[in-house]
């Protein structure tokens, strides 16, 4: 394994060069995240999905979504605080996962998840939650093959769930103001503009996996 520290060598390896990606990496994540994302992608596939991707990676986009960043930062201090006085050992990994899907999901569908709250989180929490108790995680490969079901099972639900947000975003026609809300309405709206022809079945199925798979 190799971890480069160095920006000016990580974007000449993820993004100007497109060097090829190890199968492992889509074998471990691909069921959860879907077979065409940008992660493992490779040519004008890949080039086609960066592309989309890049406004919502903006400075100017993120620099303005700061606040509700750290809205969600200060939740997770907050509970970092309780525990730390309750004198109790804990696991961080899990609470910063937590934070870091309720910042996903502000930024990206305009949705509040609470997965930093124990009791009133939202459903695609708990589908993420447990594919990912189902996902590969080492090199026994009995292992993978035992947990498949489950993760195909969890994985599709949380797909569907997904979807469903991002469909609903695109009926409502909310990408249409100036000032955009969600990363995703970055993508419907350039979806939008390169559509030739508008039909009555919202979104093209095609389109709605590559959101998802993103």
């Amino acid at each position: 394994m190799v971890i480069v520290t160095d920006p000016t060598v990580a974007t000449q390896l993820t993004n100007a060069e497109n060097l090829p990606r190890h199968s492992i990496v889509q074998n471990v994540m691909g069921e959860l995240v879907g077979r065409h994302s940008v992660f493992w992608s490779q040519g004008s596939e890949w080039k086609h999905l960066r592309s989309t991707l890049t406004p919502g990676f903006s400075t100017t986009y993120l620099l303005g979504r700061v606040p509700r960043m750290l809205h969600h930062m200060l939740i997770y201090e907050d509970v970092m605080v309780d525990l730390a006085k309750s004198g109790k050992s804990f696991q961080s990994l899990g609470l910063l996962i937590s934070m870091t899907i309720d910042v996903i999901g502000d930024l990206m569908l305009d949705i509040r998840l609470a997965a930093q709250s124990e009791s009133e989180f939202d459903p695609i929490v708990r589908e993420f939650r447990a594919a990912m108790k189902y996902t590969w995680q080492g090199l026994n490969f009995w292992e993978k093959y035992v947990n498949l079901p489950g993760l195909r099972w969890h994985s599709r639900k949380l797909d569907n769930l997904l979807a469903a947000e991002i469909s609903k975003r695109y009926e409502s026609r909310v990408f249409d103001v100036p000032e955009v809300e969600a990363g995703i309405d970055l993508f419907l709206k350039k979806y939008d503009q390169e559509k030739a022809a508008k039909t009555k079945d919202g979104l093209e199925k095609s389109f709605l996996k590559a959101c998802v798979d993103k």
